[in-house]
């Protein structure tokens, strides 16, 4: 192999690293983060178990990118994260789900069907209103 032919792979390998790094995650999905609270009746409700599904626009069944999760803690708050701790979920629409962590602790309300959160770039504060 002569240096040109070196050089040559050496800039295609940087070209490559530099499309597909960034903020997005390994799909290309962009990130924003989401910070939040889960409470019923004005209460907060920790202990759960938080999941954002990213959904297709125009289709409550079609999904477009990785999921984010999260935990509430004792006062409900939470920090969601799809490809690495904190960095939020992928921007656009998504499914709500809240699930108990416990299972003798039932939760004290659930999500109204067809819940839908926008994310959008920045970063976004959502509370998720859990009814009974």
């Amino acid at each position: 192999m002569n240096r040109i032919q070196a050089f040559g792979g050496a800039v295609a390998l940087l070209l490559a690293a530099a499309m597909f790094g960034g903020c997005s995650g390994g799909d290309g999905f962009k990130t924003a983060k989401v910070t939040g609270q889960v409470v019923c009746q004005g209460q907060p409700v920790g202990g759960v178990a938080i999941v954002f599904t990213p959904v297709v626009e125009g289709s409550s069944t079609a999904l477009s990118g990785k999921g984010a999760n999260g935990n509430a803690d004792e006062s409900g708050r939470f920090t969601l994260s799809t490809y690495k701790m904190g960095d939020g979920a992928i921007v656009g629409k998504h499914r709500v789900s809240v699930s108990t962590e416990d299972p003798d602790k039932p939760l004290p309300g659930k999500v109204p069907p067809d819940y839908v959160v926008e994310v959008k770039a920045g970063s976004n504060d959502v509370t998720i209103e859990l009814v009974p």
